[in-house]
């Protein structure tokens, strides 16, 4: 899937569809990096982690909205879920003692991280220009559960 402009349209929130696109990636970007910082209530972290969701649940109309939405909740949810996975089977399997593997989860988050919040702010300027940018194995995914199921 190329990296492809949509038309500049209003979504079904009746707010210009870059807007909500872009706020799609900045909320949970904010919770990532006040909440690092600042004790934010677990509601609050709650809402801003899952607001994509809610973004695309709302949004009926915008292809583009919701590709964007899906994008987001698979970078700042799918992505740390599953290496939290890898770091509970490593536990499984009686390595996380191994000073050498921890150094080297360390690296990997940090690097995880830094992706995530260098791919979301690259990704919400591009949403800003009616943009739709294209991010290995998670576009494809987006733009399938994106589509209209009409």
């Amino acid at each position: 899937m190329p990296n492809k402009q949509y038309p500049i349209h209003q979504s079904s929130l009746k707010v210009k569809a870059n807007y909500i696109a872009v706020l799609a990636y900045v909320i949970p970007l904010f919770y990532i990096t006040v909440g690092s910082f600042v004790s934010i209530p677990s509601i609050l972290g709650f809402i801003f982690t899952f607001s994509p969701f809610i973004i695309y649940f709302l949004e009926r109309q915008s292809e583009f909205v919701r590709f964007h939405a899906v994008q987001s909740v698979l970078l700042n949810i799918a992505l740390p879920l599953l290496f939290e996975l890898g770091v509970l089977l490593i536990s499984a399997l009686g390595l996380h003692h191994i000073q050498i593997i921890g150094i080297i989860l360390s690296f990997i988050y940090l690097a995880l991280v830094l992706g995530i919040i260098t791919l979301s702010v690259y990704s919400a300027i591009k949403a800003y220009f009616f943009y739709i940018t294209t991010v290995p194995l998670i576009s494809k995914a987006a733009y399938y559960l994106a589509k209209d199921s009409k």
